[in-house]
Formats: C-alpha cells, structure tokens, sequence
C-alpha cells in the first residue's frame, strides 16, 4: 500500500515536473476513482453549469497507511518475525522517483529532519486551499463561460484581468488538450485574432473579443430566419459547408463578394467559419445562414410568393 513515503516522493516529482496544485496536493487517504465515462460539463453542449456536472463513481481508493512511514512498517513487520519482498528496481536511480528517494530526500532530511512531517502537513493545507480555489473558479466560470451552438467561448477583457486568468483556462480547457499544449493554449489570451490550435476533434481560436472552441466539423450559425422570393430558386435548395471561392451577392450591396472576406469583414472567428453552412440552389448561394441571403432572391414589390426558412430548422 501508498505510505507516506510514497506520497511525499510523489509531491517532489509534481514540483520538479512543474505541477500546479492538483499534483501538489498529494494522495488522499480515500479519494474516488471516475469511470471512463466521465467527462466535464464544458464538453456537454447546452450545459455550462458545474453544478449539475454528473460523475459516474467506478471505485474508491483507500490508502491507509499514507499516514505511516516506510520506516515505521518495516520496524512493524521485524516485530512481528514477517518477512517482506522488496523490488529489485527500488535502488535504481536510473528511474526519476529512485533519484529521489534516494539522493533528493536524504539531503532535505539532512537540512530538516522533519521534512515527511513538514511536506505531509504541506500536502494537507493544499488540498484545502485546492477545494476553496475550485469554488471559486467555478463560480467565476459560471459568469464567464458562454456556450452557443456548441461553440465554447471566455471573452477576452474580463479574462485578461482575472488574477487567476491561467488557472480559468486550464479548467475550462485543460481536460481537451495535453499537457504539452497548456502554455500555448494560455498565451491565446494575448495572441492575434485568428491563432489556433486543433487537437483530435477540437479547435480553440483566439477570435476578435474571446477564446473559442468546440468541434468544426458540428455546424453551428446564429439561430435567424430569412424570407426569399421562392420563384427565384433555380433547382432544389440543399445545405453543404463553406467552399473556397464561395462568391454571393449580400443583400443591400452591390456586387459579388467573397464568402470568406464577408465573414472576416465581420470579425466571424475561424472556427465559426468552419461551422458556418451555406443553403444553395443550382445557380449558388442562396443565404449564407444565420448571416445574409443573396440579392437575387430577396423580396420585392413584384414578389408573388415568399419562403420563410428558419436556421433552427435547418439543423433537424
């Protein structure tokens, strides 16, 4: 079983590979064991509320001897004539966690010979200091965090003058993206429009006044209706993404235009962009939804027969 040894071993390791309080806190004496299942509320698309995140419990673990020192078992098991095995490897200062065990600790030992004790206490007060901070990030997240169309966003400003900024961030998108990528995820916060990261099925922007992120390939546009002149549809009308070199008349401007310079006029972040879906007819672009029809099919005085289409039905 885990002694307190082990956990004071695994404190040093969290320090040195730059853990934040998580990794500091230590092992608990009990602490519950997620299913594979689990997931946060920030990937549930419609619900931004910790509060009615739903966690399935697997197990739990129990470590009661992270009180006891290995040197206290020991002295324990030779009372009691009980022979015990050690691994071989344990002396191995090849492995990182050796190196300490065996080179790291006893120096702190000779500096303060209470060092278990101090960093055992130490580990308490974090865990403490951990569940006060969790409550407040999530009632920070809880005003901060907005979530339309399954795209995630925290606006800029506000974050950017948090005191806890990092912290913030690494809740609400850290369990989507390794380790390796928090920093950078971070530095979006003082990034140019337009960066962007992509791992697995997920994309974070930094857009004009927030940090977006969500899944391109789920189509999502502002939930709008727009009326047209139904006998000017040449065809049947159907839905597909953004093509390069999309070209469409936008109502109430002369010309043809780029889809993609309309939206970036606009400051529609990429992501949006990636999500966004255009009705089409055989002629092209018929609306450009949730954003603007074309000129060729909207509605004058010599309309006979108007078609109201509904974003929302678009999605169904």
């Amino acid at each position: 079983a885990h002694h307190r040894d082990d956990n004071v071993e695994t404190f040093l390791l969290n320090l040195v590979r730059g853990s934040g309080i998580d990794g500091l806190s230590g092992m608990e004496e009990a602490s519950a064991a997620w299913s594979v299942a689990h997931k946060s509320t920030l990937c549930s698309e419609g619900n931004n509320s910790f509060e009615n995140q739903k966690n399935t419990t697997r197990s739990v673990l129990l470590r009661p001897m992270l009180h006891v020192s290995r040197a206290e078992i020991e002295a324990y098991l030779q009372a009691q004539s009980q022979t015990f095995v050690t691994d071989s490897t344990n002396v191995d200062t090849v492995f990182r966690r050796n190196k300490i065990r065996h080179e790291v600790l006893p120096l702190l030992r000779r500096l303060n010979p209470s060092i278990d004790r101090t960093l055992t206490e130490t580990m308490v007060r974090l865990r403490e200091a951990r569940y006060l901070s969790q409550k407040g990030v999530e009632h920070d997240l809880s005003d901060l965090l907005h979530e339309e169309n399954g795209i995630f966003s925290l606006p800029i400003v506000p974050l950017r003058r948090h005191p806890a900024r990092l912290t913030l961030i690494h809740r609400a998108l850290g369990h989507l993206f390794p380790a390796k990528m928090h920093p950078q995820i971070a530095a979006l916060v003082d990034a140019q429009p337009g960066k962007h990261y992509v791992h697995g099925a997920t994309m974070v922007v930094r857009g004009r006044d927030a940090i977006e992120w969500g899944d391109p390939s789920v189509p999502a546009w502002p939930a709008t209706s727009c009326t047209i002149d139904a006998d000017c549809i040449q065809g049947a009308l159907r839905l597909r993404p953004l093509q390069p070199g999309d070209r469409f008349s936008p109502f109430g401007l002369g010309g043809k235009k780029l889809v993609s310079d309309f939206l970036a006029d606009r400051h529609v972040s990429l992501l949006r962009r990636l999500k966004a879906r255009a009705l089409c007819d055989d002629f092209g672009v018929v609306w450009l939804v949730g954003y603007e029809i074309d000129n060729r099919v909207a509605v004058t005085e010599k309309t006979q027969n108007r078609q109201t289409i509904s974003s929302d039905d678009l999605l169904k």
